[in-house]
């Protein structure tokens, strides 16, 4: 009995690792220069930001995006890029793979909207606008949601 406590706690462990609200080396590198932190913005791209901070938010993503592939140096998006990367969910809306089902679900959604948001560009085509475009869209694709 014991042991199988043990067991079914390092399983929970190993899951709740999976989501810890941490930079990965391209956002720590990003984030330093512009002084954020990763629990600041995990907030800004779950819960949104202030007016003040849109240049912070926009300088971030426009460097992360740029470091992961998702955007070229003149400033045209790579949807390919964003479509194939399995941490999409992660890296645009702080989803956590902590249930694999549900991640799935997530990223094929995120997938679709990446899809919609390149054949309808949101008003503002940048980064950070294209990053709102499909957070704001990615649940019409999860049932129940």
């Amino acid at each position: 009995m014991t042991i199988t406590i043990f067991i079914a706690l390092l399983i929970v462990a190993k899951i709740r690792a999976d989501c810890v609200i941490d930079f990965d080396i391209v956002e720590k590198g990003c984030a330093k220069p512009l002084d954020l932190s990763p629990t600041i913005v995990f907030y800004y791209l779950t819960r949104g930001y202030a007016y003040v901070d849109v240049p912070k938010v926009q300088d971030f993503v426009t460097c992360t995006w740029r470091k992961w592939g998702y955007e070229n140096l003149d400033g045209s998006l790579n949807y390919d890029k964003m479509r194939s990367d399995k941490m999409l969910p992660w890296k645009l809306a702080r989803h956590c793979n902590e249930f694999p089902e549900e991640y799935k679900a997530f990223e094929s959604a995120f997938r679709k909207t990446v899809t919609d948001c390149e054949r309808k560009p949101p008003p503002s085509p940048t980064a950070e606008g294209t990053r709102l475009c499909i957070n704001s869209n990615y649940t019409k694709y999860i049932p129940n949601m």
